[in-house]
């Protein structure tokens, strides 16, 4: 007893005559078959070409050295890109990479910072939150990569995450986007003058139009950026919003198929919630921060740091046995901005 046995899915070819061979050396030596009963048969399918973890063989250090990676890595990874143009874009993006570290000092007129950046306020640039006519229905909760239970494997990109029902909308600086899904991480991904937080919320959204102006778009506008994100810190306090936290009480039945868990969070619960409390945030341009790293990302981080009880957080940590946040990278002089107020 106590013995856990892996058998192999593929027959290997071996001559007749090795087998006679080895059945004069040994003669029988195999031991009757038993029933299995009511033994769990687990299967196990092989790990994908381009399977990526944030730890472990395949951890960040490995993804840049895939040629479709090669913009989550260094030079010498886009260098090895089969053409010019490849290596070109490739190089645009290292330099355009997130997360990264925030300074908050906000610009002021005739301020000298001693040579440090600044923010620059951009004013009022509203957010409008449209849940759509799926609003009042359940959203659904699973872990990704959670392909092969039991799913603690700490190399694997395991991340909760809610999906809501289509219809979502983000509407910022006269483009429209379409909200796909909701991940936690913790720690953090971004962090605050050097100091990462227990925990981001990231809002992850793709371009689907934009406000019309007569026969075209308005402007200004984001048009540009056919990706945004919009996440949330959290920090270890007395109380957690109470949406997040039942999240946190269902987590430890997620799997790898979205399910509604939590039977009365809706997306119109979510930004009932959030109303009051995204009116100012950090804006800067990114990447994706999960392989392939592309660029065109529009980033917008919520001023106000949220708390978390550490009951909850655990309760969501245990479902990343390993930290689910990529490493800082570096601003390269991007601008930091921040804007004012959020309408729904």
């Amino acid at each position: 007893q106590g013995v856990q046995w892996m058998v192999s899915t593929t027959v290997l070819d071996l001559s007749s005559g090795a087998i006679e061979a080895f059945s004069r050396l040994t003669g029988e030596n195999n031991r009757p078959t038993f029933a299995l009963g009511k033994r769990t048969l687990k299967y196990y399918k092989p790990e994908s070409p381009l399977h990526w973890t944030y730890d472990g063989p395949r951890g960040q250090a490995w993804w840049g050295t895939q040629k479709e990676y090669a913009s989550c890595g260094k030079i010498p990874d886009c260098e090895r890109l089969p053409n010019q143009k490849l290596r070109d874009v490739c190089l645009a993006e290292q330099k355009v990479q997130s997360p990264v570290d925030l300074y908050i000092n906000e610009c002021k007129p005739n301020v000298d910072y001693g040579g440090r950046p600044c923010v620059a306020p951009v004013g009022l640039r509203p957010v409008k939150f449209d849940v759509g006519p799926n609003g009042r229905k359940s959203v659904d909760v699973y872990l990704k990569d959670c392909t092969c239970e039991p799913c603690n494997n700490p190399n694997n990109h395991y991340t909760l995450t809610i999906k809501p029902k289509d219809g979502v909308k983000f509407t910022y600086f006269n483009t429209v986007y379409d909200l796909k899904d909701i991940t936690f991480h913790t720690p953090s991904q971004h962090s605050i003058e050097g100091v990462r937080k227990d925990m981001e919320l990231t809002f992850h959204m793709e371009k689907s139009g934009c406000v019309p102006c007569g026969n075209t778009c308005c402007k200004p506008n984001n048009n540009e950026m056919p990706k945004l994100k919009y996440s949330i810190l959290f920090e270890v306090g007395d109380t957690t919003p109470s949406w997040i936290a039942g999240v946190a009480a269902a987590a430890g039945a997620a799997t790898g198929e979205p399910d509604d868990l939590v039977p009365d969070l809706t997306m119109q619960k979510i930004a009932v919630n959030l109303q009051p409390l995204m009116s100012k945030y950090y804006i800067y341009e990114g990447s994706d921060t999960t392989p392939p790293c592309h660029a065109k990302v529009s980033w917008l981080l919520m001023y106000k740091t949220l708390t978390i009880t550490q009951d909850d957080l655990n309760y969501i940590k245990a479902r990343h046995p390993g930290d689910n946040a990529r490493d800082i990278q570096a601003l390269n002089k991007r601008p930091l901005q921040v804007a004012g107020t959020v309408q729904f």
